[in-house]
């Protein structure tokens, strides 16, 4: 009888940690399809345009692993295509092994062709927390400078 209890009590815990992981990227989505809006942006969840690819290629931190990315703001700027988006990267080999999330943006044209209009992928500021990463890629001055060929 006590291993019934048990097993209901870890099959209760894990139904109430994966509600409150739904909840909590629910508020993530919410936050992040709000911030779109206000910059004239759309939010996409996913990685609905395979961008993966293209910022593994230009990742510039040595000994990143298991890159994926997630919760694309994007528009189109004339001939240019700009996303504003969360990399999760693992670092390290051996011993201690660490997820790090962060805002990046990068752009590139609207004819995929020809890769070497594509700017560098930059990283938000990383002792901002994600949502403020993502409000200062997406509002600041700075980030015109992508558009430099």
């Amino acid at each position: 009888m006590i291993s019934l209890t048990f097993l209901a009590a870890m099959l209760a815990l894990m139904l109430t940690a994966f509600i409150l992981h739904l909840a909590s990227r629910r508020g993530t989505s919410d936050r992040l399809r709000h911030l779109a809006t206000a910059c004239h942006m759309q939010y996409a969840e996913h990685d609905l345009f395979q961008i993966t690819p293209r910022v593994i290629e230009r990742f510039p931190i040595f000994g990143a692993s298991d890159i994926r990315v997630a919760d694309v703001i994007y528009r189109r700027d004339g001939d240019r295509y700009r996303y504003v988006f969360t990399v999760e990267y693992t670092l390290g080999v051996v011993r201690t092994k660490d997820r790090v999330s962060r805002a990046a943006t990068f752009c590139e044209p609207g004819d995929h062709s020809c890769p070497a209009d594509w700017s560098s992928l930059v990283f938000a500021p990383v002792e901002l927390n994600l949502a403020d990463q993502y409000a200062h890629l997406c509002r600041s001055p700075s980030g015109h400078h992508l558009d430099d060929r």
